[in-house]
């Protein structure tokens, strides 16, 4: 049986732990201290212009600054404001990497990809729709309103405001 240890480098505070470096096998995680890693995301949900709206993402490092480096996250299309679960209806104008970032593959067409960012944490999609907002069911063409989720690498998800198109 393997042995294993456990040992926190830090100050101790209430209930929390303030980690000074994070190590994996006795080597800092990833190269940095705790503060660099993913920890959050500001998302900016921009206006329709010929029926596409771009969403454009900035990580956020654990000390709150702009993360510093190419990250990689999980990203999905929903159709609900809490994030909880994919989108029923594709957009039918296509999903595509705006200005920054790069989609590494699609997982799910047009509704979940794996994205890396550029060298500064950024990422934009660009989100194409030409039904309208309606209801993305039935007589009622269109996607509805839908929602951007980044996956962070810690498994928090962080989800966009409405992406609503007009009718």
């Amino acid at each position: 049986m393997a042995k294993y240890e456990s040992i926190v480098l830090g100050d101790v505070m209430a209930n929390q732990v303030d980690v000074k470096t994070l190590r994996v096998g006795g080597d800092p995680l990833n190269g940095t201290d705790a503060t660099a890693l993913v920890t959050g995301a500001t998302i900016t949900v921009g206006d329709e212009a010929e029926n596409s709206i771009n969403v454009a993402v900035q990580l956020q490092d654990g000390a709150g600054n702009d993360a510093a480096a190419i990250q990689h996250v999980l990203c999905y299309l929903s159709g609900d404001s809490g994030g909880d679960g994919v989108c029923a209806t594709v957009p039918d104008g296509d999903v595509a990497i705006g200005t920054d970032g790069t989609i590494i593959c699609e997982h799910v067409t047009d509704k979940v990809f794996q994205i890396m960012t550029e060298a500064d944490g950024e990422f934009d999609l660009d989100i194409g729709e030409a039904g309208g907002i309606g209801s993305g069911t039935g007589s009622s063409p269109g996607v509805g309103t839908l929602y951007l989720v980044v996956v962070l690498p810690t498994g928090k998800q962080v989800v966009s405001g409405a992406i609503t198109f007009a009718a």
